[in-house]
């Protein structure tokens, strides 16, 4: 199981838990991730922590955002701690916070207690 914390960013609270991050350079970054039900694929990470891994461009995708906008992000695979397993995921390159996206949680029930210090629980479906 994965656990985190509704945590305050500015105005607002976001369900947030760690990830462990395996750089293709031999580092390992622990970054806190929001989760985002609206975003349909895996993980995105900004430019900086990509580069401190070291990870591996896999291309180019088109993605239409939430208000209908087409952009193009860099892609990358990275390998992660998740659920007690390595599991390689796509990346996108995004200029904000990392999230986990629909994709990465898919086959897992996620818990989260909607107030400032609840607790966030990602759980493998039995």
């Amino acid at each position: 199981m994965i656990t985190g914390r509704v945590v305050r960013l500015g105005a607002s609270i976001r369900a947030a838990v760690e990830l462990t991050i395996f750089g293709d350079n031999g580092t390992l970054i622990r970054p806190f991730a929001t989760i985002d039900t609206g975003f349909t694929d895996e993980l995105t990470l900004p430019q900086d922590v990509i580069s401190a891994l070291g990870l591996r461009n896999i291309g180019l995708v088109e993605v239409e955002l939430g208000g209908g906008e087409i952009r193009v992000f860099n892609t990358y695979e990275a390998t992660i701690a998740w659920q007690g397993q390595y599991r390689a995921v796509r990346v996108y390159e995004s200029n904000g916070l990392p999230l986990i996206g629909m994709g990465l949680l898919t086959g897992n029930d996620l818990h989260i207690r909607a107030i400032y210090g609840g607790d966030v629980r990602i759980a493998p479906v039995r």
